[in-house]
């Protein structure tokens, strides 16, 4: 039931996506940001490019619960766990516009959360947040990773 749930989710939501793609290649005067391209309008075509991650991303071992204490010490909500993999379109379009580009989205995220990177096909060792270990490619099945990119709040 629930798979039947997600997929039809999915699909709606790429439909809305692709209608707001359409109308936003049609007419540009509802930018987001003026002067500049329309980031809703891009080449999603798989990349052969290398993610790299924005410089305020945390550094991290990957063990998620001393990351968690790094949290709770600065006094955040939480803790975004960013599942993203190479030569993705949607990934890049995020990194690239949402976390470099619109420093609203920053500074908001900044102040009130720590972020951590995790590959999808990586095999970085990780320690869950229930001190059990495995690595990114393991921990991203078990948080259901089923595309990307993907945000997991702990």
């Amino acid at each position: 039931m629930h798979t039947k749930t997600h997929i039809i989710f999915l699909c709606l939501s790429v439909m809305l996506l692709l209608s707001f793609a359409v109308k936003a290649e049609t007419s540009n005067k509802h930018l987001l940001f003026p002067g500049e391209h329309n980031p809703f309008v891009f080449d999603d075509h798989p990349m052969s490019r290398d993610l790299k991650y924005p410089e305020w991303f945390k550094s991290s071992f990957l063990n998620f619960p001393e990351d968690l204490q790094d949290v709770r010490r600065d006094k955040k909500l939480g803790l975004i766990v960013y599942f993203g993999q190479d030569n993705c379109a949607y990934c890049v379009q995020l990194l690239d516009i949402n976390f470099k580009k619109r420093t609203d989205i920053i500074s908001y995220t900044q102040r009130f959360f720590d972020v951590v990177a995790v590959d999808i096909w990586g095999n970085l060792p990780v320690v869950m947040p229930d001190g059990r270990h495995s690595n990114e490619k393991q921990f991203a099945n078990i948080a259901r990773t089923q595309f990307t990119p993907f945000f997991d709040f702990l």
